[in-house]
Parts: structure tokens; C-alpha cells; sequence
């Protein structure tokens, strides 16, 4: 009887322990600041960018991904060649681009991106890289506090 006393104080302490181990450390907002500036200017003097969108997200934001939030709309018809999508720290995000061309739009999505490391590519359907009006673009349900980048690489219309 003395080991089953024993094992019930013992297993909430762990509990707490594994618990306590859980917490998201808080994110420097200077860090996140400094990570954005760089990351544009890691594009900045590239040709084929059409335009950067980005913003900043709180840990299980939803808004930021209804509706591709953060939108350019081209002076006139571009080709997307590449979405690149790159976001802070070690979270993850899911993302949902919006296109649209001649006054149609098509939304889709892709699973929770890993945060940190390389840009990472989003798949772009064949039949939406043409004549590209306006792209729209929004993170959400991310694990953590960050903030996001898309590159959209191409050619033609200016951003409005």
C-alpha cells in the first residue's frame, strides 16, 4: 500500500512537469521585425518579383486567413511563375492563396507549413498562372506568434 501512495503523489507532480514543458516561450516582437526586414530585402533586387505580401500572426489566428487578407492587384495581367512562402520561428501555419484573372477566383489551400529554414514553394494549378489580375494570400492557425512572407515570382503587370 505504501507504493500506491507513493505512485499518486508522484504522478500529478509529473504531470505538471510535462505539462509546464509545453508553454510556448513568449516571441521577441524585435526578433520577428528583424526577420521580416530581412527576408524582403533578401528579394528585393530580384527581377522576376512581382510583388511581397506579408503581415504579422498571433498564435491561433484565424482571421488573417479568410478572404487572402493581404492582396495586390496587378495594373495589368501577370504570369505567375512562383509562390514562395517562408514564416518565422519553429511553428507551423496552414496557408490559402487566392488568384484571380478576368474576374474569376480560385482559392485553395495547402497543409500546416513548417516555420523557419528555406522559403518553401505553393504549388500554383497550370491553369491560374495566366493572366493573374490579383493574388491574395493568408496564414492561419498558427501554433505560434509569427509572421509570413509570400514572394510571388513572375512577369508582367506591375502591383498596383
Amino acid at each position: 500500500m505504501g507504493w500506491t501512495t507513493a505512485i499518486a503523489a508522484i504522478a500529478p507532480l509529473g504531470a505538471v512537469l510535462v505539462l509546464g514543458g509545453c508553454t510556448q516561450e513568449p516571441v521577441d516582437p524585435a526578433a520577428v521585425g528583424r526577420w521580416s526586414a530581412s527576408s524582403e530585402a533578401a528579394v528585393q533586387g530580384d527581377d522576376d518579383v512581382l510583388v511581397v505580401l506579408s503581415a504579422e500572426i498571433s498564435a491561433g489566428q484565424t482571421e488573417e486567413h479568410e478572404h487572402g487578407s493581404v492582396a495586390s492587384t496587378f495594373a495589368g495581367p501577370a504570369e505567375i511563375d512562383a509562390l514562395e512562402f517562408s514564416c518565422f520561428g519553429d511553428g507551423t501555419m496552414s496557408t490559402e492563396v487566392e488568384l484571380e484573372s478576368h474576374g474569376t477566383t480560385v482559392t485553395y489551400s495547402a497543409v500546416p507549413m513548417q516555420c523557419g529554414g528555406r522559403p518553401q514553394h505553393l504549388r500554383v494549378p497550370a491553369k491560374w498562372r495566366h493572366d493573374v489580375d490579383r493574388v491574395g494570400f493568408g496564414g492561419g492557425d498558427s501554433t505560434a506568434d509569427s509572421a509570413w512572407q509570400l514572394t510571388v515570382r513572375g512577369s508582367g503587370g506591375q502591383a498596383d
